[in-house]
């Protein structure tokens, strides 16, 4: 038995990673699917190994990690091709599965393929065992770790959602990492009746994009776009206002436009 991570809680344990897992990609991947399935991740053990090498008893969840190749197989698969489940294939018995598209299965467990396994099970001494690689798939999502190792980028060097796997593969219109761990839930609920998702609150995280906080980035610049507002587009009006900008930059920067919407943004 694999002692805890270094740096990791004491509920989760491991045995060989496929890469490019680390020990802290599993925590992070464990803790991101617990905390949307309303759990806190120190009141769920988990164990990332095959479920035949799992001691018995375990009360917590098994998570069969996918093989050593699947990352980089999954990067090389033909669209369309993703392996999916049915939503009643993919819930604990018993519990109605709802009107949804398939499950899309990013990565199964090394030698538990869909065709011969579920998406979860639950083992005699109540522990859960969940054949596809959900801690693999969560970190290869919220990681983004393919926009590191896929070159493609567009004329802005941008890696475009066209080159993804969500997108080669049918599923970039939904929130997949969201969708496992609410499998997940419904299997804790069901495995567990003492443990139930804490309540959760509609909150808003409101960002921005600010790509300037001011007219004139220098002074040059702004004696630029007063040449061409009077030598190109012979515009003495529009060269007004240039000058006027510029004026409310030197004197009065916090009245610009620009440090306007900031502040606005600041107060919403």
């Amino acid at each position: 038995m694999k002692s805890p991570m270094p740096n990791a809680p004491a509920s989760v344990h491991h045995r060989r990673l496929p890469p490019p897992l680390t020990p802290e990609g599993v925590t992070y991947a464990w803790q991101q699917l617990l905390q949307r399935a309303g759990f806190v991740p120190a009141d769920v053990p988990l164990w990332y190994a095959d479920p035949a090498h799992v001691p018995v008893p375990f009360r917590g969840v098994i998570v069969a990690p996918c093989a050593q190749t699947a990352f980089d197989d999954l990067l090389r698969r033909p669209p369309g091709t993703l392996s999916a489940l049915p939503p009643e294939r993919a819930l604990p018995p018993g519990v109605s599965p709802p009107p949804k598209e398939t499950i899309p299965v990013l990565f199964w467990g090394a030698e538990y393929e869909a065709a011969s396994h579920p998406f979860a099970a639950r083992r005699d001494d109540g522990a859960i065992i969940v054949y596809a690689d959900i801690i693999a798939a969560a970190f290869f999502m919220l990681s983004r770790w393919e926009e590191t190792v896929t070159p493609a980028r567009d004329e802005h060097g941008r890696f475009s959602a066209a080159v993804s796997v969500a997108y080669r593969q049918g599923f970039l219109h939904r929130p997949i990492v969201d969708e496992y761990a609410l499998l997940l839930r419904a299997w804790l609920v069901a495995s567990f009746s003492r443990r139930q998702p804490q309540p959760r609150r509609f909150t808003i995280l409101l960002s921005h994009d600010v790509d300037h906080i001011k007219p004139f980035p220098t002074l040059a610049h702004a004696v630029r776009v007063l040449g061409s507002d009077l030598l190109k587009r012979r515009n003495p009006r529009l060269a007004w206002q240039t000058l006027s900008k510029l004026a409310t930059q030197t004197l009065r920067p916090a009245r610009t436009a620009e440090l306007r919407a900031v502040a606005r943004l600041a107060d919403l």
